[in-house]
């Protein structure tokens, strides 16, 4: 921490107000007096500038006195060649030798160390009660503040030593202590410090914030944080042509003002005679050792015209029809007016947007908004602007505009159906401001006359309605209108389609009939009638199963049959099939339908099978011997060259020939029979004959 800044919690309140800075009663005994120890190497010797962070402490060892030890530190970091830099303790120089600095008046600061620490009274301008009992304070903290401004004030008030007797590229250890214990006051801990000859620190360079330019004045800022840890104070130079600099302040610039701690900114303010005449300016830093920094870069400011004209009053506004508004105003001529701006709210006192990007000529006092909005209220203000931008306003003046027009039609309109039948509309909400609501209209077909769903306009842009499923329709249609404050109703929307949830189920299909064939059952059956069926599903259920086994799943459109070839002989099955519709959902099962499979393997046919032309009757004669079995017939087929076998005829019970009188020469015949039993089971087809004439 610096000495000064120290100085500066002190120097920060005025000095009436320093009374509230626990001073009276001594700190508790628990803690240690502080001493903070700055050095700096110049190259030539080292410089030592020390201060105890309390003002009984100082004045206390303003008699006890300092000392400060000296080492050398090795490659290894030890310490040898311990020495003091003076043979009795450091303390301020005795009075009479102050006087040396009253024939340098230039030195000021070594006079108020010495009248801190000597003199019969320190009063400030200040005199109430809380400022004479806090002169200690005053006293403790003007002579840091002459020691951060003069070196030589700083040795003479004790508070500073040169080391002469260093050499480059060493390393010191500095300790400084207290040369005797305080009476009936807090220990003092010792501190230390390290230099390293090897290294000239240079003072930093002071940077400049931007200016701020005002009216006959320039308001010059530097930044605390880089600053206040190199700098107790500070000189402000100015120039004219930026060559030849004088100093704005013959006293150092120390910030004081207790308003401004929390700002991030140092600031002096020059004040000038003239607007628009620039200057230069450099900033000179003040080190705790009295060094001033090399000046800073310069910055050029002026100060400007700030004073805004006269506002305009009588500002009338005028609806002209439509859109369009007559804005009309009077105002004080003045010499640097430049124009107007004309502004446009929907509130008499804010957020007024400009309708114009170039002003008006100063001497207009008319403007017309061709686009003014006709769905809310219309308030303009008129803002004159001179040549140095500066502006201001005018009270506001309101429009009414008669709305006709009628709101855009809602768009996004869309909607959620649950299997309840409830549904949920949503649609965006309207462009225009003056909308009070929304109409919702509905119609079971798309060409039909749309039925408002509400008695009055809905405020929200959502919508609940509940329908009645158990109806013909599949589907309903929906749409939204708006409607304005002026009930000025907009076009309906677009049309919006919404499909009902299904929950009737489709009618049963039935079968018509089955065969049963030697390699399996052919089912037939009539499908369901409902036009939303996607499928029908085919179930089947033996003697050794529990429940039936779905089997295949047939398209509406489909043919209405099917062939189960993996039944089994000598079995009863169970058959029965049911609709799905797109819903998912299924009929009622069709009744069930039982089938007995015969065993067709055991059933015997002709043998012997014989043809022959018969040349005089010009017909062929067919015999065979009928199996022995009671009760069956047998049917007789024949196939010409080589072609597929038909059906040629019948032959009743018992009865073992067949003339076939439906022959042609020089054709190839081929013949064949079959036996079908009472039982309606068949045997396999017979033997093959093959005739030629």
């Amino acid at each position: 921490m610096k000495i000064s800044q120290l100085l500066y919690i002190l120097l920060a309140l005025p000095v009436g107000l320093r009374a509230q800075v626990p001073r009276s009663a001594p700190p508790p005994r628990a803690a240690n007096v502080q001493l903070t120890l700055l050095t700096r190497y110049t190259g030539k010797d080292i410089r030592l500038r020390w201060a105890p962070n309390r003002a009984g402490a100082w004045s206390l060892l303003n008699r006890a006195g300092y000392v400060v030890e000296r080492f050398e530190l090795d490659a290894n970091g030890n310490k040898t060649n311990l020495r003091k830099l003076s043979v009795q303790p450091i303390k301020p120089e005795p009075l009479e030798q102050w006087a040396r600095f009253a024939k340098a008046p230039q030195n000021e600061n070594a006079l108020i160390a010495a009248q801190a620490i000597y003199g019969k009274s320190f009063a400030t301008k200040t005199t109430t009660l809380d400022a004479k009992a806090d002169e200690l304070t005053n006293r403790y903290s003007f002579t840091l503040l002459a020691a951060d401004l003069s070196f030589e004030a700083a040795q003479a008030a004790g508070l500073g030593i040169i080391d002469p007797s260093v050499q480059l590229g060493r390393k010191y250890f500095y300790r400084l202590y207290a040369a005797q214990k305080l009476v009936n006051y807090a220990p003092v801990d010792t501190t230390l410090a390290i230099v390293d000859t090897r290294n000239i620190e240079q003072l930093p360079r002071p940077v400049w914030q931007q200016p701020n330019e005002g009216e006959l004045h320039v308001d010059l800022l530097w930044n605390k944080s880089t600053h206040q840890n190199a700098f107790t104070a500070y000189y402000l130079e100015r120039s004219p042509d930026g060559r030849t600099y004088q100093r704005l302040n013959q006293k150092p610039y120390i910030n004081m003002d207790s308003e401004a701690e929390d700002k991030p900114d140092f600031i002096y303010t020059d004040s000038l005679k003239a607007n628009y005449q620039p200057f230069y300016y450099r900033l000179v830093g003040i080190s705790a050792f009295g060094e001033e920094s090399t000046p800073s870069e310069p910055v050029k400011a002026m100060a400007r015209d700030r004073t805004p004209p006269r506002a305009p009053f009588d500002v009338k506004a005028k609806s002209l029809g439509g859109k369009r508004v007559e804005i009309t105003w009077n105002t004080t001529p003045e010499a640097d007016l430049a124009g107007f701006y004309v502004g446009r709210s929907q509130n008499s006192l804010e957020n007024f947007k400009p309708l114009i990007t170039k002003p008006l000529f100063a001497n207009s006092r008319r403007f017309i908004d061709e686009n003014a909005e006709i769905d809310t209220t219309n308030y303009y203000l008129i803002i004159a602007v001179d040549t140095a931008q500066n502006a201001a306003a005018s009270l506001s003046a309101y429009s009414i505009i008669i709305d006709s027009l009628p709101p855009s039609k809602p768009t996004g309109l869309t909607a959620r159906i649950d299997k309840k039948g409830i549904v949920k509309l949503r649609w965006n909400k309207n462009p225009e401001r003056d909308v009070k609501g929304y109409v919702v209209l509905y119609a079971n077909q798309r060409d039909h006359f749309f039925t408002t769903a509400v008695k009055r306009a809905i405020r929200d842009t959502l919508f609940t309605d509940t329908l009645q499923l158990w109806t013909l329709t599949e589907k309903i249609y929906y749409q939204v209108k708006a409607v304005d404050k002026n009930d000025n109703t907009s076009g309906a929307s677009n049309i919006l389609e919404v499909g009902k949830p299904d929950i009737v189920p489709p009618s049963s299909p039935l079968f018509s009939g089955y065969e049963i064939q030697p390699k399996g059952v052919l089912l037939k059956w009539v499908g369901s009638t409902s036009k939303d069926v996607v499928q029908h599903r085919i179930y089947r259920k033996d003697p050794n199963e529990k429940s039936f086994q779905e089997l295949t799943t047939a398209l509406p459109n489909a043919p209405k049959t099917y062939f189960d070839a993996s039944v089994r002989a000598n079995t009863s099955y169970q058959y029965l099939i049911e609709a799905e519709d797109d819903a998912n959902l299924l009929s009622v099962p069709s009744p069930v339908l039982t089938i007995n499979v015969p065993d067709y393997t055991a059933r015997a046919g002709t043998l012997n099978l014989r043809a022959q032309y018969n040349t005089a009757k010009k017909q062929v004669e067919i015999n065979w011997q009928n199996p022995t079995v009671p009760n069956a017939y047998i049917v007789v087929y024949r196939a010409e060259n080589g072609g597929a076998f038909t059906t040629l005829g019948t032959a009743t019970k018992g009865v073992s020939q067949y003339q076939d009188q439906s022959v042609k020469p020089r054709v190839s015949y081929e013949y064949t029979t079959r036996v079908f039993y009472a039982d309606g089971q068949s045997s396999p087809f017979g033997a093959v004959v093959q005739l030629t004439f």
